[in-house]
């Protein structure tokens, strides 16, 4: 089965949660951003991002039963002309919450399918601007990481 069709099948899943919630706050949670040594100018850097999301419902009293995602995003900048050594890397969690107005709480492989799509459209461009922001701040060339296509 086709990627495209893998994730058309989860925006239909998710819909269930993405019908009747609301986005109410976007929160950076953990990062990391370390830099392993300053690239020659003339470096060929390669860059490779995983992403990782997953939710759950929180129904205790402190977050008044908030939907929360987490999605977890791990960016390695490696020096390809030079056996693919190690230069940079950013590891970041975020965490989106949202107002779930649901009359039941969702089945597990809703909830999976909300955060791989909506979730995850949430958080992206937050995680974007802040990897990007974090490796302009080693002073590397400028990271724009491509749109989420899915």
């Amino acid at each position: 089965m086709s990627d495209a069709k893998v994730h058309a099948e989860l925006r239909v899943r998710a819909g269930e949660i993405a019908g009747t919630s609301n986005l109410f706050d976007v929160r950076l949670v953990q990062s990391t951003a370390r830099l392993e040594r300053v690239p020659s100018p003339d470096a060929q850097l390669s860059v490779s991002v995983e992403m990782t999301p997953s939710g759950s419902i929180s129904l205790d009293a402190g977050t008044n039963g908030l939907l929360l995602i987490n999605a977890d995003f791990t960016v390695t900048i490696v020096d390809a002309g030079n056996d693919s050594e190690p230069v940079a890397s950013v590891e970041c969690t975020f965490v989106a919450a949202f107002e779930p107005h649901m009359d039941s709480e969702p089945a597990q492989e809703a909830l999976d399918a909300f955060a791989e799509t909506t979730g995850l459209f949430a958080i992206y461009p937050y995680a974007r601007e802040y990897i990007s922001d974090a490796t302009r701040r080693m002073g590397l060339p400028a990271l724009v990481l491509d749109l989420l296509k899915r």
